[in-house]
């Protein structure tokens, strides 16, 4: 994370998936003086965030269970719509990284990968910019290689 970070000078995270939340557990880096949606320890609809999304497109259980406990809406982008949550989830398991613009707090956006065990999406790892001037899709492979690295070490040990 940390070394993600310095590549990139961006808000890297690493959260896991609790019930239908993204449990932020680990941060590296700040966001400029910026504040930022999602305290470590702290919890976010799943469905509104990157990590949350990138975790989802690999959990029928929990995306069925995110979808019955109904869609948060945090912003006025936030997803709400069941069919278009699963239309981007089919999406993010084709490309391997999730793209959040705006829908936990206004102002920022944020790409994520999942970190994988033994086929199981177990976290994942974001960075996160202003919406003004940050390109997830430009930072996307740079997570995705990132997250693989991480998925290997771990499966390693």
């Amino acid at each position: 994370m940390e070394a993600l970070f310095e590549a990139t000078r961006r808000l890297t995270q690493l959260g896991v998936l609790l019930r239908t939340d993204v449990l932020y557990l680990a941060r590296a880096g700040s966001q400029g003086g910026q504040r930022v949606a999602s305290p470590v320890a702290g919890r976010i609809p799943a469905s509104c965030t990157a990590m949350g999304k990138a975790l989802l497109a690999h959990s029928a259980v929990a995306l069925n269970e995110t979808i019955r406990a109904g869609l948060v809406r945090k912003t006025r982008l936030s997803i709400t719509s069941p069919g278009v949550l699963a239309s981007e989830l089919v999406q993010v398991r084709r490309i391997g990284y999730a793209v959040e613009h705006e829908e936990a707090r206004l102002g920022l956006t944020c790409v994520a990968s999942p970190i994988v065990i033994n086929n199981r999406a177990v976290a994942a790892l974001s960075l996160t910019g202003p919406a003004e001037s940050f390109d997830p899709v430009q930072a996307a492979p740079a997570v995705r290689s990132t997250a693989r690295r991480l998925s290997q070490a771990l499966a390693a040990q």
